[in-house]
């Protein structure tokens, strides 16, 4: 008990560190009507889109005791090494484990709450040891790291929090390499560092690189290249050890980015200028956050900081060389985030779709040391130099106030003028009777501190909401509980391998939280290929790559891809059969859905893609059937007619522009057109990515409220499903949204489905038979006659591996993103089985590194036990 007392007596600052900033987030989230507190939850942008469902087949994957390298979830199919590595690494993610499904957003919440709170307690740890501090001064500090700016705004890309709590303790790794000759704890720190997150791991790796060579100068009175060098090798051989150790994961997640053509090596940008210089100044108000695109760097850290980081240069205490060295690590940070090659260096090479300068938390560490500085050395500090300070800050808030940014309200500019004024009194204050007062002048400090981080952290979530938009926590948790029971039940009744999907969304990772085997996905690790593809075949996805959804598919489509039942809030076209109905949506069973694997002629490798949508699918058809005289499966509607209401039309760069003639009142753009038979019909309208919007209705029926939206390719719609009536008339209605529409072309095509039937059974008869199958295994048996390839709709993954009857065979690339394997005349057995590029070898560099990091110690404890025996 005593030795428990002893421990908390000697870090009470450290453990206050966590719970100051734990107490202001929980006041924060009770105001914000966050849930737990309120009916609000965390899942905002990306958290939304893309986290939550990622946090939710983690949980499902480590309970069902599933496999963490694959997952046929989403993406038709996708690695996960990669994925963990980006976004679920962290330790902390592990608390997920005890938290209820049906509060896993709340869970979520308390790991950004405790990330949060955590970096409070490291930098607390870390200026405790680099200064030999123990006192009040280290919780004010740690306060203004826990709750900076870059803490809150980016709050919800919680996989980088990992990096700003970690940084500290991997500096006092540093700081022990120089100091003290050891590298243990260097190691250790750099290993959690590059497991829980290797992309802010990279980013405080190389700042503590910078860092290493800084403070070697400021420690040492004199240079030795002897002692500098052989500090330096220390330093770069912990690095090295450390990477060796993560390379199980390291490893297969660069193979991951590479096969997946992931744009993590863009061709890198000139020696452009970022953003003017002066307007970074006014990210150094309270609440200051302008745009999760392409805002400025958010480097705001608290009004003290800002206040006395001046007087670090009047300080005679502080020798000229700190001050030196520290103003050129901060300038390199500035001229970072201000020079556009350097700023893509800092992002791994990578320019980033949005949340940009995600770096821009160690600018605050260097501002907040080096005021730290100051403090330590306040009593040589006269009032007239802080009053000069003081005049000198609230000079550039006026000057902001003048340029009038838009995103900063009248609110931001009095509690800066009143936290300055309050920390300038407080500190006169201190000069003049720091001694008889000084009790009370440290408890208005604190106070003070806490209510402006308060109330900045309060007003950055407040920003962070009317731009994005935190969403209600029943959103989620309702569709999950009203969804998920259908695709179980399918499940449950159907037991073979197959793909479902639904026409309708909450995101594009619906198939991670649904649990159901799915095309939709969106992941910074995704298969570009993949992609790619299904975008050329009339898929709905982002110009990126890195975003799918199920919108644009056809019967073709479904048919080839396996998707055999499709989850549907309406009706859908008559050759899909009605499964079963549920009180919210029903399920349709497509007959022609085909197995995951089936023989097609080796004129699959030549297809050739062109922009129509529907003459691709036309192209991959024939190929995979090998017809010699082309079919026209998908058939042109010919006879259009086309009528203009309130729209003038206008030739620009081979495009048709469409522009309202009054722009006060409704412009559309009307096709007329008798349908062909029975068959279905499919639309698709070509334009462009830039921002013009698109109502499309068919007879007066909303089909599609932003058809053409700038960040997402156009896609294939239905365009009737009735079918009831041959040459029935149809009216498809385009209403400009904006006053400009251009459209490269409108294509109306009719599928013939005795065509398509026939094509499709012919592939369906020399079919792949499963056996077995896994998260990463598949077994199975096929008997080939004439056609010679086995195409599969596996993705193309290099870490896929197929053997034919027990030896194993070569993988080829079909349709740019599938695997195919090619096959004699005979009967086989086959098996594909996933293991990630890398993994091996990347285990064995762990384990290897591991031995010899064991025996480092080992041989370090034995020195030391020898030279304790001789003395």
């Amino acid at each position: 008990m005593e030795k428990v007392c002893g421990f908390f007596k000697r870090n009470l600052y450290i453990i206050a560190a966590f719970i100051l900033p734990f107490i202001i987030l929980t006041l924060v989230y009770i105001k914000m009507d966050m849930s737990p507190f309120g009916g609000k939850s965390i899942l905002i942008s990306d958290m939304k889109g893309q986290y939550v469902h990622f946090f939710s087949s983690y949980r499902d994957i480590l309970l069902q005791g599933k496999s963490l390298l694959y997952s046929w979830n989403a993406g038709m199919g996708l690695s996960l090494i990669g994925l963990i590595a980006y976004y679920l690494s962290s330790p902390i993610t592990f608390i997920l484990l005890i938290i209820p499904k049906e509060y896993l957003t709340d869970g979520i919440l308390l790991m950004i709450m405790i990330k949060i709170s955590l970096s409070g307690s490291t930098f607390a740890a870390y200026i405790k040891y680099k200064f030999k501090r123990n006192d009040i001064s280290i919780l004010i500090f740690s306060l203004f790291y826990a709750l900076m700016s870059y803490s809150i705004v980016y709050s919800y890309n919680l996989m980088w929090l990992d990096g700003v709590f970690l940084l500290p303790i991997v500096l006092i790794g540093v700081e022990k390499v120089i100091r003290e000759n050891k590298y243990i704890f260097l190691i250790i720190t750099y290993i959690l560092l590059f497991i829980s997150n290797f992309y802010i791991g990279y980013m405080d790796a190389l700042f503590s690189f910078i860092y290493f060579i800084a403070i070697y100068f400021i420690e040492n009175v004199k240079f030795s290249f002897r002692d500098f060098f052989k500090k330096l090798y220390m330093y770069i051989l912990s690095s090295i050890l450390a990477i060796g150790c993560t390379a199980f994961i390291m490893i297969p997640t660069y193979y991951s980015l590479k096969a997946g053509e992931s744009p993590f090596m863009n061709n890198l940008p000139g020696l452009g200028i970022n953003f003017n210089i002066f307007d970074l100044f006014s990210k150094l108000l309270i609440g200051s956050y302008d745009r999760p695109t392409d805002g400025l760097p958010n480097i705001f850290c608290g009004l003290l900081v800002i206040l006395i980081l001046p007087l670090f240069y009047v300080n005679f205490k502080i020798k000229l060389k700190e001050k030196f060295i520290y103003t050129a690590l901060f300038l390199i940070m500035l001229i970072s985030m201000e020079n556009s090659l350097i700023n893509v260096v800092w992002h791994a090479f990578h320019i980033p779709n949005c949340f940009p300068y995600r770096y821009s938390f160690l600018t605050s560490f260097i501002m907040i040391l080096i005021s730290y500085r100051v403090y330590m050395n306040f009593k040589y500090i006269k009032l007239s130099q802080l009053f000069k300070s003081y005049i000198f800050i609230g000079f550039i808030v006026v000057i902001i106030q003048k340029f009038g940014y838009n995103y900063l309200d009248v609110k931001s500019y009095y509690l800066t003028f009143i936290f300055l004024t309050i920390y300038f009194l407080i500190f006169a204050f201190k000069i003049n009777y720091s001694k008889k007062y000084s009790k009370i002048i440290t408890l208005i400090l604190i106070l003070t501190v806490f209510c402006e981080m308060f109330a900045s952290s309060l007003m950055l979530y407040n920003s962070v909401n009317r731009m994005l938009g935190f969403s209600d926590k029943k959103d989620y948790i309702n569709y999950v509980k009203n969804y998920k029971p259908i695709f179980e039940d399918v499940q449950n009744k159907d037991k073979t391998f197959y793909r479902m999907e639904k026409n309708f969304s909450m995101t594009h990772n619906d198939p991670l939280s649904l649990e159901y085997n799915g095309i939709a996905s969106f992941t910074s690790t995704a298969n570009q290929g993949l992609n790619n593809t299904l975008n050329s075949l009339g898929f709905y996805g982002a110009a990126s790559s890195q975003e799918m959804e199920y919108k644009g598919a056809t019967i073709v489509t479904d048919s080839i891809f396996g998707i055999k039942y499709i989850v549907s809030q309406d009706n859908i076209n008559n050759y899909y059969k009605e499964y079963k109905k549920y009180h919210n949506a029903a399920v349709y069973e497509n007959s022609f859905a085909l197995p995951i694997g089936f023989m097609v002629s080796d004129s699959v490798y030549s297809v050739n893609f062109s922009n129509n949508f529907f003459e691709n699918q036309n192209e991959v058809l024939n190929k995979m059937v090998g017809n010699k005289d082309k079919v026209s499966y998908f058939n042109r509607i010919k006879n259009v007619n086309i009528k203009l209401n309130n729209v003038s039309i206008s030739k620009e760069n081979g495009m048709e522009i469409y522009t309202k003639i009054n722009p006060n009142i409704e412009g559309s753009i009307e096709y007329s057109f008798n349908s062909e038979k029975d068959y279905p019909i499919y639309m698709y309208l070509n334009g462009i990515q830039n921002g013009e919007l698109a109502q499309v209705y068919l007879d007066n029926k909303l089909l599609d409220n932003n058809y053409i939206h700038y960040y997402y390719k156009s896609y294939i719609l239905e365009a009737d499903n009735s079918y009831k009536e041959s040459n029935k008339s149809k009216i498809v209605k385009i209403v400009l949204k904006n006053n400009r529409l251009p459209l490269k072309d409108s294509l109306f095509y009719y599928l013939d489905m005795n065509n398509t039937e026939k094509a499709l059974g012919e592939l369906n008869n020399n079919s792949f038979n499963i056996k077995e199958y896994g998260e990463n295994l598949i077994k199975g048996n096929i008997n080939v006659t004439n056609k010679k390839v086995l195409y599969t709709s596996i993705p193309y993954d290099s870490g896929w591996s197929v053997k034919v009857d027990g030896k194993k065979a070569d993988i080829k690339k079909s349709l740019n993103a599938f695997i195919s394997v090619e096959l004699q005349e005979g009967s086989h057995e086959i098996a594909f089985e996933f293991l990630p590029k890398g993994f091996k070898a990347g285990v064995l560099i762990s384990l290897i590194s591991i031995f010899i990091f064991i025996a480092v110690i080992l041989l370090r404890h034995i020195k030391k036990r020898k030279i304790f025996i001789r003395r």
